[in-house]
């Protein structure tokens, strides 16, 4: 058993990791991450599935998943071309399914190019989230002055010659898109 937080773990069962999430007492969380864990695995987004939740312990167990964190990984690559169309699609899942997810890059883990929604947090679809990360969230994506104040408010400099412009940056999603 591995501590990871406060009330999370990495246990191993056999030849397999899960991440245990534990809530005590607290019956109420315990429903409400057990039904929004269900809700996001059913919108078709890729995340971690729930492998058991005992009502009894209130201990939920998920699929471990053994990659690197989206955040950390970004602090010193750029995103691969499928990373970035995974995450499209997981875009594109939630909102057709009538769900809106968040796009913070430390919400998502890579392993390889798959890509995992780990921010556990869920609501409903909305108009303000229509082409919210096209328009917003894909900056923290990307070496720009958005992900260089994200970074900083996680404690994280980002080296300044790094940072590409607003024009680099949509000239650099174009391409990848309209000519890979």
């Amino acid at each position: 058993i591995e501590q990871l937080g406060e009330k999370s773990f990495k246990v191993k069962k056999g030849k397999k990791f899960y991440f245990v999430k534990r809530f005590g007492e607290d019956s109420e969380a315990f429903f409400d991450f057990k039904k929004v864990c269900s809700d996001i695995y059913n919108l078709g987004v890729p995340c971690p599935e729930i492998y058991v939740a005992d009502k009894k312990t209130y201990d939920i167990a998920l699929t471990y998943i053994d990659g690197v964190n989206a955040f950390e990984y970004l602090t010193n690559n750029h995103i691969t071309d499928k990373q970035l169309e995974n995450l499209y699609r997981a875009n594109w899942m939630a909102k057709m399914n009538k769900g809106a997810i968040e796009f913070d890059p430390d919400k998502w883990m890579f392993v390889g190019d798959k890509i995992y929604y780990i921010g556990y947090k869920l609501n409903k679809y909305s108009e303000k989230d229509k082409d919210k990360l096209i328009h917003e969230d894909i900056k923290k994506w990307y070496f720009t002055r958005e992900f260089a104040e994200y970074a900083r408010e996680k404690g994280v400099e980002i080296d300044k010659s790094l940072i590409k412009t607003e024009f680099e940056t949509n000239r650099e999603i174009i391409r990848r898109f309209f000519n890979p």
